[in-house]
């Protein structure tokens, strides 16, 4: 066997590739939301490291996981997921998921390693709902691109502190990973909301927010509390900025780093967001620079929201039935202003499908960051199968706000 295991590895280099350890700058994945386009732009993603076809990337934020990859012309890119954290060939919760470009247009391939049965693990055909994985791809001059989001169901959405075994890599178009009982060394990460870069071990900080989410033309405050546990750190400025996406919609700036009080102090970052900026979790960076050693860089993640994100609290899945269906649940509308918001809620569905209950309604909400929920109620005919869009639409003033909720029915 080992005979047999060794060959195959010299055939097909992506049977070793996947074998070895895929280094890291940082175990640490800050909430960051990628624009779905295929072009990797500056600070847009964070480095997972290098593959063989060029540079990996991945990130979170709470409704979804993102990877990107650089690849060859005749490579695909492929995401191993642990989603427990607890090791590649243990339970069933291990996806594979390749994109391939060879047609010029992105298609996807998604197995799932179920390693519960004792006589030895198996691959099993999807696994995962459709419709929860997007992906976009460009051509570039010495390959492809891809960026890639997958959006876990209600009941398993990614958290902060949780722990994930990942891997991203660029493989043959032709070559097979393997067996189902061949390892996969994964590198293990942590999501969370800060991270820091040179930071010195007695040394610590941590950002005081009111809220991590923040409407667009709303006020940001952020308050870095920061301690000290020898008095010879010290620093002479303190510069602050977005990364990314968010970099020209937010205040930049530098000032002189104020004295410790003793072993503790606070810088006070506000700014306000721009219209313009894109929504999405993004990351404000700030650095504590002496003049002679490299910054200490302090980074944490924000939301710039739109005044009314949506919560819906009903099922995304259903059996198909002979009978006619009802959907019953409700669709929160949050704020994400300081002040008072009202306007017009919608709701669509399928033109041959009946909404009995929310299918319009005048909301108010008086409270910063309050809630204002409708109830929801759908007739869907009988023998619907497939996956269907439910829209919920909210209006302020002028601006339009909208989620798609993708039911399956099966």
């Amino acid at each position: 066997m080992l005979t047999a295991l060794i060959g195959a590895a010299l055939l097909n280099p992506s049977y070793a590739q996947v074998g070895q350890p895929q280094l890291t700058s940082s175990s640490v994945r800050l909430a960051l939301t990628p624009d779905l386009n295929g072009h990797i732009s500056d600070e847009e993603w964070d480095s997972l490291g290098m593959s063989s076809g060029g540079r990996v990337f991945f990130q979170w934020d709470p409704d979804a996981l993102h990877w990107a990859g650089e690849a060859k012309s005749d490579q695909d890119v492929v995401l191993s997921l642990d989603y427990n954290g607890d090791g590649w060939l243990v339970g069933d919760d291990n996806y594979e998921i390749r994109t391939s470009f060879a047609t010029g247009e992105p298609t996807i391939l998604v197995r799932r390693l179920d390693a519960t049965d004792k006589s030895g693990p198996q691959w099993k055909p999807g696994g995962l709902a459709a419709g929860a994985i997007q992906v976009a791809a460009a051509a570039t001059a010495s390959g492809w691109t891809l960026e890639a989001s997958y959006s876990p169901p209600s009941n398993a959405k990614p958290k902060a502190s949780q722990r994930l075994g990942i891997r991203v890599d660029t493989v043959g178009q032709d070559d097979d990973l393997g067996e189902p009982f061949r390892p996969r060394s994964m590198a293990f990460l942590v999501l969370q909301f800060n991270s820091s870069i040179n930071l010195p071990a007695n040394m610590s900080w941590k950002p005081i927010l009111r809220t991590r989410e923040v409407a667009r033309e709303e006020k940001l405050t952020v308050e870095y509390e920061i301690k000290r546990d020898d008095e010879t750190i010290d620093f002479d400025r303190f510069s602050y900025r977005g990364e990314g996406l968010i970099g020209d919609f937010i205040a930049t700036g530098r000032q002189p780093f104020p004295p410790f009080d003793g072993s503790k102090l606070k810088l006070r970052y506000d700014s306000i967001i721009a219209e313009e900026a894109r929504s999405g979790w993004r990351v404000l960076r700030a650095e504590l620079k002496d003049g002679l050693n490299e910054p200490v860089v302090l980074r944490t993640s924000i939301r710039v929201a739109n005044f009314i994100e949506f919560d819906f609290r009903m099922t995304n899945t259903l059996n198909a039935s002979d009978d006619a269906q009802i959907l019953r649940g409700s669709i929160v509308l949050k704020s994400s202003a300081m002040g008072r918001l009202e306007g017009d809620f919608n709701l669509e569905a399928p033109s041959d499908w009946t909404i009995s209950n929310g299918a319009s309604a005048k909301y108010l909400i008086y409270h910063p960051h309050g809630t204002f929920r409708v109830p929801i109620e759908v007739i869907i005919p009988k023998g619907t199968v497939g996956v269907f869009p439910v829209t919920a639409t909210a209006t302020v003033g002028e601006r339009v706000m909208t989620k798609t909720l993708y039911l399956t029915l099966k």
